[in-house]
């Protein structure tokens, strides 16, 4: 078993709470960057770290920290925006880091089991409108 973290919407982590199977093929292709995610994608890093380039391009709604079978995910570049530099120029495709992410198609709580939560990663105001169109692509089965 392997420790990965997710930062997800509200409507995900109550779906996962429910034992629903959650499914999202979206691939993450953006302004021509050769991203191969596709998917979920979960991270390694510390959250504190992590948040650095994830802020502003993800939902941080909910953070869930889980335990993963080492042969569950599927490794996958993807590009975030960076850190170093100030908005709104940390977004721009020249800007963007490549990093790699723990990606799948498809998870549950019995494949990914969820150790922890916080929402202290949460944002509102008009960030939290911009990040939204994020969350709304996952698709849910009941």
């Amino acid at each position: 078993m392997m420790t990965l973290y997710r930062f997800m919407s509200e409507l995900e982590y109550e779906r996962l709470m429910a034992g629903k199977e959650l499914v999202n093929k979206t691939v993450h292709r953006y302004d021509g960057l050769d991203s191969d995610a596709v998917g979920f994608c979960f991270f390694a890093e510390e959250p504190e770290q992590a948040i650095r380039w994830l802020k502003g391009v993800c939902c941080t709604d909910v953070l869930v920290k889980f335990d993963v079978p080492d042969d569950f995910m599927h490794l996958r570049t993807a590009y975030y925006r960076n850190p170093d530099i100030q908005p709104p120029d940390d977004l721009l495709p020249e800007n963007r880091v490549p990093r790699i992410d723990y990606c799948c198609e498809h998870y549950n709580s019995a494949l990914c089991r969820p150790v922890n939560h916080t929402t202290k990663y949460r944002i509102t105001g008009f960030e939290r409108m911009f990040v939204l169109n994020w969350c709304r692509s996952y698709h849910y089965k009941d």
